[in-house]
């Protein structure tokens, strides 16, 4: 993970993946001086281990004897999704909730491959997902994820081994979410996100057996055969 370097402050911070274990952890730096310190111990970039818990100081040498200390702190992401409850009623609602944006989230399984022209359109497939009323929504606010909010997923499952991210959604308020399974998201270019037919549009999808985000042509699919409906909270 990259970190972000405050040099007036000297301060030094990174965000590491949701459950991370901050008790070894070894840190990747380049330096020019005559070496970079933890309370007096010379660290070896990549090898040696660090207690993140709390604050931790580098001490960095130089040849001359000066030295600068920075202060370094690793960010855990909260725990970010709880299962949403209000009218759901067994398999019927698929949902979650996730605490940190406000979105909710449902899958629901389009069986088989699909013309996605009409994933956006009036009485089109997604538009199920309202008149369904999950997660206690009857609004008319539902529709495919964006980019950002299909990232935003992967981050909190990067800690997850591959072909096991379905079962960390599944643990988490969804149901019947595949460890192999690709899931829809909104389209690349979002001035064709109101009509999908423009055969230049292109669907993101979110593969569950290792993580990786990707794009289909959105006409045929490439395979993609489950959506996803979120709804965003004002």
């Amino acid at each position: 993970m990259d970190a972000i370097i405050n040099e007036a402050n000297k301060t030094i911070s990174v965000t590491m993946p949701y459950k991370t274990d901050l008790t070894k952890l070894k840190a990747t730096f380049i330096t020019t001086g005559e070496g970079v310190y933890v309370e007096g111990k010379k660290q070896i970039s990549e090898i040696t281990e660090n207690n993140f818990t709390d604050t931790v100081f580098y001490e960095v040498r130089d040849s001359d004897g000066n030295s600068v200390k920075y202060r370094v702190t690793v960010i855990l992401p909260l725990e970010p999704f709880v299962p949403y409850p209000k009218d759901c009623e067994g398999a019927t609602c698929e949902c979650m909730q996730d605490t940190t944006t406000g979105d909710v989230w449902t899958k629901k399984t389009t069986g088989g491959y699909q013309n996605y022209n009409k994933l956006m359109s009036p009485g089109g497939y997604i538009s199920t997902l309202n008149n369904m009323q999950m997660c206690g929504f009857d609004d008319y606010g539902w529709d495919l994820p964006t980019k950002s909010q299909f990232d935003t997923m992967r981050t909190y499952i990067l800690s997850v081994s591959n072909g096991s991210k379905g079962d960390w959604f599944n643990n988490r308020g969804f149901s019947g979410i595949s460890n192999n399974g690709r899931y829809l998201g909104q389209c690349l270019y979002y001035s064709d996100c109101s009509n999908l037919s423009a055969t230049s549009g292109r669907l993101w999808f979110f593969r569950t057996s290792d993580g990786v985000i990707s794009d289909v042509n959105q006409t045929y699919g490439d395979g993609v055969t489950y959506a996803w409906g979120v709804h965003s909270k004002p």
